[in-house]
């Protein structure tokens, strides 16, 4: 006897039934219960968003383009946002995995006010080779690229006069002003170390030679290159153009993690696949 149930059109239908029926209770609930009111939710995001200097720095991302930083909100100052703006349904899920590049979609479905949209990211899943990532690296690109239409869909749905303040407010700490520069310079690379990225590197980046020329306006851009990099949406490798020593030398150096242990002096192995690129997402 075979034990697979078969999906009919009946069954489909009663599915679908009780979607909507879910969705109504909610509609009908968020209408209930009305969110508070926009500078009240402004103020609770500020506060999340600046509660300690870890987590602003983390509200953050910056990306070296063409030149120059593009910087901007990150996925947890988008979490922060979504969680003050109640009365919301977001959801994300990989839609496509084609041969060279998987597609994300990222759902936004405001209940109080019926009002849904939905944000697509396609990231590549093949290296500078055009050899495809293994299912490991696939399932990861996937992942960032979900994390990304996250950001992307919460920030074009939940009104920016709302969370603009939470933004600026963590960028304001991101940049260390309670204590004098040369501390949190050091800070800055120290965290930095943490993927293998070198202080030249940085510097190479932001166009300068040396410490002594980063202003405190060039902080929060150090600070979120970092914040880029802890959050999974881009690898060292991609950021900065090359691999570093520890991915070379490192076969069990996971790319979107970093690693603690230091770098050997060996050939490096062959690789199968680079890491994932991400980039901004198209934020800003």
């Amino acid at each position: 006897m075979n034990d697979l149930v078969k999906t009919t059109p009946a069954a489909v239908s009663a599915i679908d039934g009780m979607t909507r029926v879910e969705i109504d209770m909610q509609i009908a609930t968020a209408k209930q219960y009305p969110r508070p009111a926009p500078a009240v939710l402004r103020d609770q995001m500020k506060s999340l968003a600046t509660i300690d200097e870890e987590t602003a720095v983390e509200c953050t991302f910056s990306l070296p383009r063409g030149g120059k930083m593009i910087e901007g909100p990150s996925i947890r100052l988008a979490e922060i946002i979504a969680q003050y703006w109640p009365n919301v349904r977001v959801s994300t899920r990989v839609v496509e995995v084609g041969q060279a590049h998987l597609v994300a979609e990222g759902i936004f479905h405001d209940l109080e006010n019926n009002v849904a949209q939905s944000v697509r990211v396609s990231r590549r899943i093949t290296d500078k080779y055009n050899r495809r990532y293994n299912d490991d690296m696939i399932v990861m690109t996937g992942n960032a690229a979900c994390s990304i239409a996250r950001r992307n869909v919460i920030l074009a749905c939940v009104p920016k006069a709302v969370w603009r303040s939470a933004y600026e407010g963590a960028r304001s700490m991101a940049m260390g002003e309670h204590e004098d520069m040369p501390t949190t310079i050091t800070k800055a690379f120290d965290a930095l170390l943490r993927f293998n990225v070198t202080e030249e590197q940085v510097l190479d980046k932001l166009a300068i030679s040396g410490r002594d020329e980063i202003t405190r306006e060039m902080i929060p851009n150090i600070r979120g290159m970092f914040a880029t990099l802890k959050n999974g949406e881009m690898t060292a490798e991609v950021m900065f153009g090359a691999e570093t020593e520890e991915r070379k030398s490192d076969p069990d150096y996971n790319p979107m993690k970093g690693s603690s242990k230091k770098a050997a002096k060996k050939p490096a192995p062959k690789k199968e696949a680079e890491a994932p690129k991400e980039d901004d997402g198209g934020i800003l």
